[in-house]
């Protein structure tokens, strides 16, 4: 089956090396030419009109130009922060004065939602969610998270309660991606998916066949019953679109983000230690997701009870505004080994700063019951001294997936593929 081609693109942050690498086309991230030529005229505008936008409202209307320039057909955009206030809002919104509105979204998509940045959003999940479910707009549906609380839930509904809504309660689609003719899918043929994976995943796929649908494309849900599709889906409707539905599933079993539970490999800096861990997730409900994942790990030697006696091998580094012993009393257990590094600077964002290692050695002296850490060192922003200290850390035997991880911020896996492609530019790659 042919499908048309759709060029799209997609709007996230943090960046992960460059700046540019948030805004995406057809999956590949712009080239600074284009991303410097766009945001020169950017800034010339926000100077000559003095309309003193911010960093981020800059780096929005970057990417948003950009998305123009190219002709975009569809685009997948990221909430910065919160929701009702956030510069990437301003879509379905008027323009100034004037009667012009901006495309309104095809569908919007609340995930799950935890304390954090109460400082901009609130102290309660109920205000946290208010600011998220601003991105609601009229006559457009909304793909919420079941899993989240109930006055997370009920906050969201309220906001949204003359909009379709979407509640994937059963992840039937999700469960349907990770089978291929019945078998385990390649992508998770030797683990378990743990269930914030499906979630994230049921979201995702309910999303993308809502905004299919407000294109006109009505498909055939193979989780649904016949009895619960309407009318207007005949036998030739049912098979074509089912094999569309069937290649989405396969694709999103399949799906990566880097810097999101994904695995590195850290012999291009001369560390000979592969199935590296390496997580951005940083706040409370990240730490949570991400210790679920570990867990499902197969251990050498493991009773299936208790942890081996061979503890991780931790390298984390935290922004200043996190809750340290709140992330560490969920990442850390006794006998394992910290090693506390700093983030550098980041670019367009000069007011993100990270937590001192040596704070978060202290904290995680107070937080890991008895007996303790097997070690704890404080590395500053000695990212690669960290890495190779803490390879040297962690037995041979421990050499399996999961047992070296790297968490705690997106910043941090900004410097460490940052390494990882400088590493490989010296040894005569293309980066």
């Amino acid at each position: 089956m042919n499908y048309p081609v759709l060029s799209h693109g997609s709007f996230t942050s943090p960046h992960l090396i460059d700046r540019w690498d948030c805004i995406t086309i057809n999956q590949r991230s712009v080239s600074f030419k284009l991303f410097d030529h766009v945001e020169r005229r950017v800034l010339k505008r926000n100077d000559e009109e003095d309309i003193g936008a911010s960093e981020f409202e800059l780096l929005t209307a970057t990417a948003f130009e950009i998305f123009t320039h190219e002709h975009l057909d569809l685009a997948v955009v990221e909430v910065g922060m919160g929701g009702r206030l956030d510069a990437t809002n301003i879509l379905g919104h008027p323009s100034g004065g004037a009667k012009v509105f901006h495309a309104a979204p095809l569908v919007t998509a609340i995930t799950k939602i935890g304390l954090d940045h109460q400082a901009f959003l609130g102290n309660t999940l109920t205000e946290i969610a208010r600011e998220k479910a601003g991105i609601v707009k009229p006559g457009v549906p909304v793909v919420l998270d079941m899993s989240n609380d109930v006055e997370v839930k009920a906050a969201v509904e309220e906001v949204a309660k003359d909009n379709r809504m979407i509640q994937p309660h059963h992840l039937k689609l999700a469960t349907r991606a990770l089978t291929e003719n019945g078998h385990p899918a390649q992508a998770y043929s030797n683990t378990q998916a743990v269930s914030h994976v499906l979630i994230n995943r049921e979201i995702a796929l309910r999303s993308t066949l809502t905004a299919l649908e407000e294109l006109g494309l009505h498909l055939f849900d193979p989780s649904l019953t016949n009895h619960e599709h309407s009318s207007e889906y005949t036998s030739d409707c049912h098979a074509s679109a089912t094999t569309l539905v069937e290649d989405m599933f396969k694709a999103s079993a399949r799906s990566n983000v880097p810097g999101r539970q994904s695995y590195i490999d850290l012999t291009p800096l001369g560390i000979p230690r592969s199935d590296v861990m390496l997580d951005g997730g940083h706040n409370e409900q990240a730490a949570t997701a991400l210790m679920d994942t570990l867990t499902e790990q197969p251990k050498p030697n493991s009773s299936g009870n208790e942890r081996d006696s061979i503890g991780r091998t931790w390298i984390i580094a935290l922004t200043s505004t996190k809750d340290v012993e709140q992330m560490l009393r969920v990442l850390l257990r006794p006998g394992d080994k910290l090693f506390a590094v700093e983030f550098g600077p980041v670019a367009g964002m000069p007011w993100v700063q990270p937590t001192k290692a040596q704070d978060i050695i202290d904290a995680a002296t107070g937080t890991v019951t008895s007996p303790g850490l097997a070690e704890a060192h404080a590395c500053g922003m000695e990212v690669l001294r960290a890495l190779r200290l803490a390879h040297d850390a962690t037995p041979a035997a421990a050499d399996h997936p999961g047992e070296m991880v790297i968490a705690g911020s997106l910043y941090l896996v900004g410097d460490v593929m940052r390494l990882l492609r400088d590493a490989a530019v010296g040894q005569g790659g293309t980066g």
